[in-house]
């Protein structure tokens, strides 16, 4: 699950997450935008903003972060569906 679309499944905007997760929003749309690599506490941070508490989850969130932009933010920018044909 990418980390836009964990955010807009939980009806969270940008600035409600990044408070939720004690970060900058303008960190958190570079991360889901790609723009910027999140640090591990960062990922535990938001993780825990969303309610993701398993630890394979975690690491798994973490890598899908690591692998670059987030598609599903790209989506939402363009007016589309934040919400991808086929969950990965």
């Amino acid at each position: 699950m990418r980390l836009a679309e964990a955010r807009v499944m939980r009806l969270l905007s940008v600035a409600e997450l990044a408070e939720k997760a004690g970060i900058n929003r303008t960190t958190l749309y570079s991360v889901e935008s790609g723009a910027r690599q999140p640090t591990m506490e960062t990922v535990r941070k938001l993780c825990v903003a969303l309610g993701i508490e398993n630890p394979m989850e975690i690491d798994e969130f973490a890598a899908i972060i690591a692998r670059g932009k987030d598609p599903g933010m790209s989506e939402a920018s363009r007016g589309g569906s934040a919400f991808p044909s086929t969950v990965t």
